[in-house]
């Protein structure tokens, strides 16, 4: 599948909110955010707050879209910037729909050019559970160097976690 990242918007409400409930069961054990209650109001405060974040320049996100339909298929986004030390977090998720598709890898290097080319950032993290395999197969995919497990490290199930903690800076990608 052929994708394209796309900023969020006001009216990528509705759809957003189905396909997160669509994937709920393949989501679920790995974002903390999609809790049993989820509603359209919870998605239409996070887009909101993706696009006062992009403005505000403390988060980029982006909807992964099929170039084929246009439709959403995941979200990809460079959260927890350090403008200071030019440092992003890079975080993913994918619609059911989309998974063993290669469209988490390709929009992870979608959205690695643009924090180096486009948000003049030097250095992505990527933290991923040890459990979670798929993320992980993504993190080395788009070039992330395993730089260690960190204890205690992403909060998750009620509980401090191990993860897996890579990065990935412009001169692995040429930049």
């Amino acid at each position: 599948m052929t994708i394209y990242i796309d900023k969020y918007a006001e009216n990528d409400i509705d759809e957003l909110y189905t396909v997160v409930l669509d994937s709920a069961e393949h989501l679920r054990p790995w974002m903390p955010w999609l809790h049993s209650n989820y509603t359209l109001d919870d998605t239409r405060i996070w887009v909101e707050k993706c696009i006062e974040d992009w403005s505000q320049c403390v988060a980029y996100r982006y909807l992964i879209r099929s170039s084929d339909s246009g439709e959403i298929v995941g979200s990809v986004g460079l959260e927890r910037i350090v403008h200071a030390h030019k440092i992003a977090e890079l975080g993913y998720w994918v619609a059911s729909k989309a998974i063993n598709r290669g469209v988490a890898t390709a929009a992870g290097k979608l959205a690695l050019y643009q924090a180096f080319k486009v948000h003049s950032i030097n250095r992505i993290e990527i933290n991923v559970l040890t459990n979670n395999v798929s993320s992980n197969k993504v993190a080395v995919k788009i070039g992330g160097l395993l730089e260690g497990t960190l204890r205690n490290k992403l909060f998750h199930d009620g509980r401090s976690n191990l993860a897996n903690s890579y990065s990935v800076i412009p001169e692995d990608y040429g930049i």
